[in-house]
């Protein structure tokens, strides 16, 4: 066989590995339905009750009545969906960053809301610029598994170790105000 011949056939080959390549993530992302547009399709005074499978990509914030986590969608009750939402657990909820985990709860959009100050806080738009869709209310862990290890779950694993030393040396008030000065 010749040689422009050979190549010519070889750059065929290589062209139509990577049409098909393109042909199966354009069928896998029209398979998948973006958080928005479902969350969209949702009662929302009433939400939708949910079972959502994901990963914690952000360190799990824990206030005074809730830990909130944001959590990167694979499925939603066993529908492929991509996004992010934010999941509101109670708040003796173990979850740490990049664990993957199985949660119930109410899916809702964020409304905006009236602060102390008498001013209106357009929370809707305040998740949508940390790249949130939508909520998950009522949230509940049905089941997780441990994180692999990665740097950005090292430091937090650190931070955490430092703010629960902080807490055994100082009393609540002192302990509180130091933490938000250093750790921010």
């Amino acid at each position: 066989m010749n040689r422009p011949l050979l190549q010519t056939l070889l750059v065929l080959a290589g062209l139509l590995c990577i049409f098909g390549a393109r042909v199966i993530w354009y069928n896998a992302s029209w398979n998948n339905q973006t958080l928005l547009a479902l969350v969209h399709s949702v009662d929302p005074d009433k939400g939708k009750k949910v079972v959502v499978v994901g990963k914690v990509v952000a360190d799990p914030d824990k206030r005074d009545t809730t830990l909130h986590a944001n959590i990167e969608v694979e499925t939603i009750d066993g529908k492929l969906v991509t996004g992010t939402l934010i999941a509101f657990f109670p708040t003796d909820t173990k979850l740490e960053y990049g664990q993957h985990v199985v949660a119930k709860g109410t899916l809702r959009i964020s409304d905006a809301f009236v602060g102390d100050g008498g001013n209106e806080f357009d929370y809707p738009h305040y998740l949508q610029v940390q790249g949130i869709s939508a909520m998950l209310s009522t949230a509940n862990l049905s089941s997780s598994t441990l994180a692999s290890t990665s740097i950005q779950g090292s430091l937090f694993a650190l931070k955490h170790a430092f703010d629960a030393s902080l807490e055994r040396i100082f009393v609540p008030p002192q302990g509180s105000l130091l933490q938000g000065i250093i750790l921010g």
